[in-house]
């Protein structure tokens, strides 16, 4: 007798593995997130000083599941523009010192890397770690660069909707996705944006019932102008934090997204469909988000256990629920719109046979956008 068909083949579209505690456990990680289904996933780096070690971990991984893509983008994040935002030592007609890095990198490597994690961040945590000026100063050079070369871009965009939008038109055509990153704002503020081509990701912010609007623009944005991501290790899905939605604790064994979080779902709502209810989420054995390499997660993690880019199964279970559709038939979909986003990036043909979507019909756009971070409900 015939097998059942395999399960869709899931790509996290924002993680940071470079950062603690996932930087000391890179193969680990992956050969979880292999083991969980999750054939590709997308690096940012937010600062000059992470570059090298993004850089590296570019390229298909081997592990004991299969083979995963890992891809990868360059940028500064407006958290930390003040690092690099000294003006160029040659006058205003140079190019400053970290744009001309990150062009080099690009086109030592074939053009194979994207742009960001860039943006802008106007709430009050954002402002307080970096002026707006400058901020959009070092936005403004990472859109121009991903405009001239045509790369994708990766954009985090909290409450700053109208300045973001102004420099997508200035730079217009972009000639390649930009991704709003870790959408968390309302459907209205999002629609401002997807005029211009944009697209939205959505991280683990969609599995708490609080963030009333990221759930509403995810119901009501477009099946082929959709991304799921973890923005490991930060975002831990609150279900995996709340022993009520059986999630576990650390070293847990069959971790799974149980009733409570199908409760969850149906009692926030949704203003463009009806929730499903949710299947459980793959074990967590073997380490999973709270294994035993995350167990040094920094106490600046709310949670206390790191996010994984295996938990972005948990974020695509959500988002199948909020919009009243299967999961498999989501997660499918998610893997197609990971690679018309990103598959500019991926010269060998690595991507698609990773994530098993070869020969599948994709809905490529010519421009296309994602990125406002879930650290603020409001974009």
């Amino acid at each position: 007798m015939a097998g059942s068909p395999a399960a869709p083949l899931l790509a996290d579209a924002h993680c940071h593995l470079q950062l603690s505690p996932l930087g000391g456990c890179v193969e680990s990680t992956l050969r979880r997130a292999r083991e969980k289904g999750v054939g590709a996933v997308m690096v940012c780096a937010t600062h000059p000083d992470e570059f090298d070690a993004v850089e590296r971990m570019a390229g298909l991984h081997d592990t004991a599941s299969g083979s995963i893509m890992v891809l990868v983008s360059l940028g500064v994040h407006p958290f930390r523009a003040a690092d690099v935002s000294a003006p160029p030592p040659s006058g205003a007609e140079a190019e400053a010192a970290w744009v001309a890095d990150v062009r080099n990198r690009i086109e030592r490597s074939g053009r194979r890397i994207g742009i960001g994690e860039c943006g802008l961040d106007r709430s009050p945590s954002g402002l307080a770690r970096c002026p707006m000026d400058v901020q959009l100063a070092v936005f403004e050079a990472q859109v121009a660069l991903a405009a001239e070369l045509g790369l994708p871009l990766t954009v985090h965009c909290v409450r700053a909707v109208a300045h973001v939008a102004t420099a997508l038109r200035r730079h217009a055509p972009l000639r390649a996705p930009v991704v709003l990153h870790s959408w968390a704002g309302k459907p209205g503020a999002l629609g401002e944006l997807t005029a211009l081509g944009c697209v939205p990701s959505f991280s683990g912010a969609v599995c708490n019932p609080a963030f009333k609007a990221a759930r509403s623009s995810a119901a009501a944005c477009a099946q082929d102008a959709l991304l799921a991501e973890t923005d490991s290790p930060d975002q831990l899905p609150v279900c995996m934090r709340d022993s009520r939605c059986g999630g576990g604790g650390r070293g847990a064994g069959e971790g799974h997204v149980g009733a409570a979080t199908a409760a969850s779902v149906r009692a926030a709502g949704s203003a463009a469909a009806t929730p499903r209810a949710l299947p459980p989420a793959a074990a967590t054995s073997g380490g999973g988000a709270q294994g035993p390499c995350c167990s040094g997660a920094s106490a600046a993690r709310s949670s206390g256990s790191a996010n994984e880019p295996c938990n972005v199964s948990v974020v695509a279970e959500h988002l199948a629920a909020i919009r009243g559709e299967r999961p498999a038939a989501l997660a499918a979909r998610l893997s197609r719109n990971f690679v018309a986003t990103f598959g500019a990036l991926d010269k060998d043909g690595h991507l698609e046979r990773a994530l098993g979507t070869r020969g599948a019909p994709t809905e490529s756009k010519a421009k296309l956008a994602t990125g406002a971070d879930a650290e603020s409900a409001e974009p």
